[in-house]
């Protein structure tokens, strides 16, 4: 599948319906220990979407980390609706809703999310196409992965029973062990600064040099 001009190719993912549909799961279980992702309460999760409002559910999930868990990491969008588009991010023991609802327009757009962990408090930032989109400040930390807990692309939950389908387009999908700063983050605007695997754009996992 075509993807952001000038980046190879992108991952369709076409929704679930009933637990059924399509995804890429990234194992990072205490049961894979060979393919962890070294999940960090500091991190940053990056990557590309193109999707618009046709969806099979009401929400739709880009990245999801959190099966069994309330205290990790994800990135989503509503759907349907009067906000269609409005994206969601997992922050510790809640879920926090920002805006503008822009990321269901079928237009590409880079999405950041940058936690940052002082030890007490972990302070979240979305950033859309570069641009600081808010921040939340939750008290504790992301937790670190259970025994089921591993990364899911495009759904939640996990492959076997997936839901939350996204309807759209990824591409460049990327874990940052540490949390990438505003001029990072624009050096990857318009273009990201990553390498293409699998031919599909997913950059698993890079870290501080």
């Amino acid at each position: 599948m075509p993807g952001k001009p000038g980046l190879g190719k992108a991952a369709q993912f076409f929704g679930t319906i009933s637990g059924k549909g399509d995804c890429v799961q990234i194992y990072d279980s205490s049961y894979s220990n060979n393919y962890r992702l070294e999940s960090s309460p500091t991190c940053t999760v990056e990557f590309w979407e193109n999707a618009g409002t046709t969806a099979s559910e009401t929400y739709g999930r880009f990245i999801s980390h959190a099966n069994g868990g309330t205290a990790n990491y994800w990135v989503g969008m509503t759907s349907t609706g009067t906000n269609a588009g409005q994206p969601f991010v997992g922050v510790p023991g809640s879920t926090w809703y920002a805006w503008p609802p822009m990321l269901a327009n079928n237009q590409w757009h880079l999405v950041d999310v940058v936690y940052a962990y002082d030890g007490t408090n972990t302070t979240t930032t979305l950033y859309i196409d570069a641009v600081s989109r808010g921040t939340n400040s939750a008290a504790g930390q992301l937790a670190p992965p259970g025994n089921w807990q591993d990364l899911l692309i495009g759904a939640e939950n996990n492959i076997y029973y997936p839901f939350n389908g996204l309807v759209g387009k990824m591409d460049e999908v990327a874990y940052y062990n540490y949390a990438l700063n505003q001029t990072q983050i624009t050096a990857h605007f318009p273009e990201p600064a990553t390498i293409a695997l699998l031919g599909l754009g997913l950059a698993l996992l890079r870290k501080r040099s």
